[in-house]
């Protein structure tokens, strides 16, 4: 490394020369001019698959170097969050002598965050002295491959003799970047709209792991002999912050039935009253 290392210096005063006398030493010394460029390989992959991309030089073939930075790009650009908190900047690329390509790997940070696609651009500078680049940069992709799931659950229910609150729960299984919002729709089964009420769709996620909204429902307090009675929840449509999200959040337990158990008794009492013939 040594060795290369001076003679790089050796070149790049020697190139520094040729541009002060308009390329005279160039054709003294036989020092071609060299050119720099980059072009992606396997550029679109999964969170914590590496990408890669080939840094290409024609010209010379000393032992010298190239910088690089990767920044977010696109529609959808990665955060610095993707790479452990700091994108990739000043990664230096070492050429020994006869070596005209090197193949780089850039790995985003995996995560279980159910995000877009991202896209990063990998930028090549700082080459030597009269070198060109030609095509500074190559772009990436951060391919999503995280889901989430939103089930429901009905509790137990018992009726009172007076109204009582009882909630139904959707519980998100990971992170949704961006939130969501999940529609759902009722039907009575053989309950009636004055043994049960429901509020109203949809459910509204921060999107973070863990979340748990509710349904809020009246169970009606009565004091009749009936039947238990029975309902359903459904989900349906889930909303995130872009289409390609959608598709990446699923529901489960659903259709759920709620069961409204009855707690009420009569008695039939037999009485016969005082007779005188």
């Amino acid at each position: 490394m040594k060795d290369i290392r001076n003679k790089s210096q050796v070149i790049r005063f020697l190139l520094a020369m040729m541009m002060l006398l308009g390329g005279g030493l160039q054709s003294v010394f036989g020092i071609a001019s060299t050119t720099w460029s980059i072009a992606a390989t396997a550029s679109s992959q999964t969170e914590g698959t590496g990408m890669t991309f080939t840094i290409t030089r024609n010209g010379d073939d000393i032992g010298e170097s190239i910088d690089y930075n990767v920044t977010g790009s696109g529609g959808s650009p990665a955060g610095s969050d993707d790479f452990g908190g700091t994108f990739p900047t000043g990664v230096t690329v070492t050429f020994t002598d006869n070596s005209p390509t090197k193949v780089i790997t850039i790995t985003a940070t995996a995560d279980t965050v159910v995000e877009d696609n991202q896209g990063i651009t990998v930028t090549i500078l700082n080459p030597m002295p009269v070198a060109t680049v030609t095509t500074a940069t190559a772009t990436g992709t951060i391919n999503n491959d995280d889901a989430a799931t939103v089930t429901l659950a009905i509790p137990s229910i018992t009726e009172s003799n007076v109204d009582q609150m009882v909630n139904a729960t959707a519980t998100l299984s990971a992170e949704v970047e961006g939130g969501l919002t999940v529609a759902f729709s009722t039907a009575l089964g053989t309950a009636e709209m004055t043994d049960v009420t429901f509020a109203a769709s949809p459910l509204t996620f921060a999107g973070t792991a863990s979340e748990v909204e509710n349904i809020a429902l009246t169970i009606k307090g009565d004091t009749i002999v009936e039947d238990n009675e029975t309902f359903t929840i459904t989900l349906g449509t889930v909303t995130t912050s872009s289409a390609e999200q959608d598709g990446d959040v699923s529901t489960a337990g659903s259709p759920a039935t709620g069961t409204i158990n009855n707690d009420d008794a009569a008695t039939v009492t037999l009485a016969i009253p005082s007779i005188t013939e």
